[in-house]
């Protein structure tokens, strides 16, 4: 659920329990971190690209460039 959109579209006792789950188990709550980090990086360096022709040979070389990077603690 974490993974997927499905989480929003749950219901409520699915949410809840997921909840529950991330409160408890440290490995989810940083994979859950992990997603979120992915995702926002991913949005952040494609709104950095312009130009709709190399939007996609420079957004790849710039997540190459980032994930070569070691991650940042917030």
């Amino acid at each position: 659920m974490i993974a997927s959109d499905a989480g929003r579209d749950a219901r409520i006792g699915a949410r809840l329990s997921l909840a529950l789950h991330l409160a408890m188990c440290r490995y989810c709550r940083a994979y859950a971190r992990s997603l979120r980090m992915i995702g926002d990086t991913a949005r952040r360096l494609y709104r950095a690209v312009p130009g709709e022709a190399e939007r996609s040979q420079s957004t790849l070389d710039a997540v190459r460039r980032a994930i070569s990077q070691p991650p940042t603690s917030d």
